[in-house]
């Protein structure tokens, strides 16, 4: 999978022009107790002027996973890795020092899982970045 990289052709009818353009949708998360919360947020998309069908490329959804975590009361997977590297601090030391699995750590930056409450708390300690405050979205 490509990273980043827009498509020369349609997905649906192999079609060359592609535009991108951005829009705000509702999406909706499971708060602390297990309530549906709807969350509004900007989402880019790829479409295509031929047959009119859109798609999210995996690069385009980072922002939606973010801003679902945030809303959550966690930390971002971006946040993580940005302060993790900072630290110079490998994926296994950070895992050691969280108490938590390395494949864990993985999902958790790549923002292919969502944190518990209880792992954030490990992960922003071994960071050292303190406790978070409670957010007003998680209850």
């Amino acid at each position: 999978m490509s990273k980043g990289v827009a498509r020369s052709r349609c997905i649906a009818c192999g079609g060359s022009r592609i535009t991108s353009g951005r829009s705000r949708k509702t999406v909706h998360y499971l708060d602390g107790r297990g309530q549906r919360k709807p969350l509004r947020v900007s989402v880019d998309h790829d479409r295509c002027e031929g047959c009119g069908a859109a798609w999210h490329r995996p690069d385009h959804l980072r922002p939606v996973h973010d801003a679902i975590v945030s809303a959550m009361g966690c930390t971002p997977p971006s946040e993580l890795l940005r302060r993790r590297r900072s630290q110079c601090m490998t994926q296994v030391e950070f895992a050691r020092r969280a108490g938590v699995s390395l494949r864990r750590v993985g999902q958790l930056e790549r923002g292919t899982a969502f944190p518990t409450p209880r792992e954030d708390g490990l992960l922003r300690m071994a960071l050292g970045m303190g406790r978070r405050r409670a957010s007003s979205a998680r209850g």
